[in-house]
């Protein structure tokens, strides 16, 4: 069952892979075309702030339903979770048209209060955020649906599809730019959300498990389920978008461009984390949930320790690897339009910063839902809040002394020390084995990073894709010789991915 999951987890990561390089070359596209304009900084705040309504109202809620549909199928039936699912999507549709109405006639006043928005550039705003607004039932309604395909073992459709979207969006981008400039992006966004939205109702309608909405005067009381086991998660949620807004409001002190800055050196990181995630939660954790409320202890126990380690054998490869190119990969994708190589050199230092605060990142958030399948899930939001107020405070107290790199320092070291208090609370066998092999794990990964900076003095070139092939192949042999030292089998992994094609190593 776990080699299994595993094999699953591998091949989407392969696809997300590929989904991943043209999410960079949008981005690419979009630093050629915008670079550190205002009319990039008006994107990156109201696309953000999109992102911040559904994370405040939805995605906690979002987030957990899969394991909550999954309880519901195992200890009831699959009808009633079906039931359940379409009065929480009719529970969304009515809280969407609310926020519209509200901001139809508040937009201005609240955007106002919220960015300090200027009376030149407040229409703009308010217009894009309006638009934005709308895709908010697309992103959920995405988000719900691939969680009953995940749920009902239909992995990689949703990805698939994912990935050619993408290059729509990018198509639209590159050619629509010169027609209608940053509204392209705008537009492909949209694409993407939609085209995926009826890919997945297909899917859902052939396999018999689209939700069931009954209009009665109970709709709303059904969902009371999925509304319940989110519902801690909103606190911890709600502090995130606090520190998001925190985030970006110290960072417009910093200097004008920053923000465009921050996100462009944390673009690789949160996109990989995106994979990252979608993995965890597509794959990995539905299994562990079934094997928890099954009580199928020496299965679950098992899988925790082998999916920790394949986790561990993903980072063990992105993270020195970018590390070591951020450079290159920065120059190759954004010295482009009005991106300077000074501006350049900044966004690598951050790039490498954020690619060490993902290590620990990547440990929390498989930490995490797996707290919320064991039921913990007040718990786990209570240390949610306590991580993302730690990381406002310091934030707050040091920004002056270290201007933007004070961002993916203070991510790092507050999801590391929660990473560990969590390990200690789960039902987990062999702790104390799990806590040396993160440990002995970790200071491996920064003897790699010690590694890295050692070859960047050595290897200088002219020819900046000379630089990069020389860096991976040297740090690749090296990732190599030290994987067994985390107890890493790159044969078994390199032969999961052959099996496809029936060759072996």
């Amino acid at each position: 069952m776990a080699i299994s999951s595993r094999r699953i987890s591998l091949n989407i990561f392969v696809i997300k892979a590929f989904t991943l390089i043209i999410n960079l070359l949008i981005v690419s596209v979009s630093a050629e075309f915008f670079g550190l304009s205002i009319n990039r900084d008006i994107w990156v705040i109201t696309s953000g702030f999109i992102v911040n309504i559904n994370n405040s109202f939805f995605n906690p809620i979002s987030d957990v339903f899969k394991i909550k549909f999954i309880q519901i199928k195992e200890e009831e039936s699959l009808h009633s979770a079906l039931v359940k699912t379409g009065s929480l999507l009719v529970i969304y549709i009515l809280f969407i048209i609310i926020l519209i109405i509200i901001f139809f006639f508040f937009g201005k006043s609240i955007i106002q209060n919220l960015f300090s928005v200027g009376d030149l550039f407040l229409n703009r705003y308010y217009t894009y955020i309006n638009i934005l607004l709308y895709s908010i039932l697309f992103t959920q309604f995405s988000s719900i649906g691939i969680g009953i395909l995940n749920a009902n073992n239909i992995f990689y459709v949703p990805e698939i599809t994912a990935f050619f979207t993408s290059i729509g969006n990018l198509v639209i981008i590159y050619f629509g730019t010169k027609y209608v400039g940053v509204v392209s992006l705008y537009l492909g966004q949209y694409f993407n959300l939609i085209t995926l939205s009826l890919i997945i109702i297909f899917f859902l309608k052939k396999n018999k498990i689209l939700p069931i909405i009954r209009w009665n005067n109970k709709i709303i009381l059904k969902a009371k389920d999925f509304i319940w086991f989110g519902t801690p998660f909103y606190f911890p949620y709600f502090i995130g978008q606090i520190n998001s807004l925190i985030e970006k409001g110290l960072s417009n002190r910093i200097g004008i461009g920053i923000i465009s800055m921050i996100d462009y050196a944390q673009k690789f990181t949160l996109l990989f984390q995106v994979v990252f995630t979608n993995i965890i939660l597509t794959a990995i954790i539905p299994q562990l949930t079934k094997n928890y409320y099954r009580k199928e202890w020496d299965v679950y126990n098992h899988s925790f320790y082998s999916y920790l380690k394949f986790i561990v054998f993903i980072l063990s490869f992105f993270v020195p690897l970018l590390y070591i190119n951020a450079y290159e990969i920065n120059y190759i994708f954004f010295k482009r339009g009005a991106i300077t190589n000074s501006d350049i050199e900044q966004i690598t230092h951050l790039t490498k910063l954020y690619s060490l605060s993902f290590i620990f990142i990547c440990l929390y958030v498989y930490i995490s839902p797996v707290m919320i399948s064991q039921t913990k899930n007040k718990l786990q939001a209570l240390l949610g809040v306590i991580t993302q107020i730690g990381i406002i405070i310091f934030n707050c107290l040091f920004y002056k002394i270290y201007n933007q790199s004070i961002f993916p320092i203070s991510m790092g070291i507050f999801h590391l020390i929660t990473f560990f208090i969590m390990i200690y609370l789960i039902n987990i066998r062999n702790k104390n084995k799990i806590f040396i092999y993160i440990i002995k794990s970790i200071v491996i990964l920064f003897l790699l990073i010690i590694m890295a900076e050692i070859i960047n003095i050595f290897i200088i070139s002219d020819n900046i894709y000379i630089s990069l092939l020389l860096k991976i192949g040297i740090m690749t042999i090296i990732i190599l010789t030290t994987s067994p030292f985390i107890g890493i089998n790159v044969i078994f992994y390199v032969n999961m991915i052959l099996s496809r094609w029936k060759l072996k190593i």
